[in-house]
This record gives structure tokens, C-alpha cells and sequence, in this order.
């Protein structure tokens, strides 16, 4: 590297999660520490994935609900589900807590898990289960 020049080193993931969560936030103030610890703890309980696909699939779907009711408690916003290309909020927030070097998960695995997801809580809704946002 030459004098002057500046290696571009990588923003830490956990700094790309509380961001994400202060952007779809309705409220200024996140305590993102408090945000991270639960986010690892959700983490700790599931399972890891074995290296079936069956097992990669109910991985991702845990991850999906472990992390629902702490998006929904630090945002406010209800989890959604959309056929578009575009990335929703709470994808992203997902992606992110769930992406490692050492794992790579696809997009669609995502996506489905979180249209399983939003398919679920419209049902506990219908009867009276469900996210709350707070």
C-alpha cells in the first residue's frame, strides 16, 4: 500500500444491525448494546443448521421468528412479507443477523421463511395470537 492511501476495512456487522434497526425505527433512540445482547441471545437458542437442506430450512425459519418480536419491540413496525425484489426492513435486519463467512444462505431461503412467517402470524391474528408492536 502506498503512503497516503487508507485501507477500507469492513463497518463490523453489529454496527450494520443497529443501523438497520434505527432506520426502520420510529423512535429516535435505540439502546443498541441492549439490542445486540438480545439479538445473540435469540441467536444462542436456536439450533444450528446440520447440512441438509431440511435442516438449513428450519434454521432459517427459528431465525426468522427468534428475531420477529425484537424488530417489532425496537421499531415498532409490523413484520410484512412482499413479491418484490425490492429488500423489505425487516429482510435486511435478518440477513444481517444471520450472515456469516462461513455460511452463506440464499436470498429466496429468506424470503420464504419470512412469507411462512407472515403467513403464520396472519393466521394467530385471525384468532387472536400474535406480534405485538409496542
Amino acid at each position: 500500500m502506498h503512503s497516503g492511501q487508507r485501507s477500507m476495512s469492513p463497518v463490523p456487522r453489529s454496527s450494520l444491525i443497529i443501523d438497520c434497526i434505527r432506520t426502520a425505527a420510529r423512535s429516535a433512540s435505540i439502546d443498541g448494546e441492549a439490542l445486540l445482547r438480545e439479538v445473540e441471545a435469540a441467536n444462542d437458542v436456536v439450533r444450528k443448521p446440520g447440512p441438509g437442506k431440511r435442516d438449513e430450512r428450519r434454521w432459517v425459519d427459528e431465525c426468522v421468528k427468534s428475531q420477529a418480536q425484537i424488530y417489532v419491540n425496537y421499531t415498532g413496525r409490523k413484520i410484512g412479507f412482499t413479491n418484490c425484489e425490492a429488500e423489505t426492513r425487516f429482510e435486511r435486519f435478518v440477513r444481517l443477523v444471520i450472515m456469516s463467512d462461513d455460511q452463506k444462505h440464499s436470498r429466496n431461503l429468506l424470503k420464504t421463511a419470512i412469507r411462512r412467517f407472515n403467513q403464520k402470524q396472519s393466521q394467530d391474528r385471525n384468532s387472536g395470537i400474535g406480534l405485538a408492536a409496542e
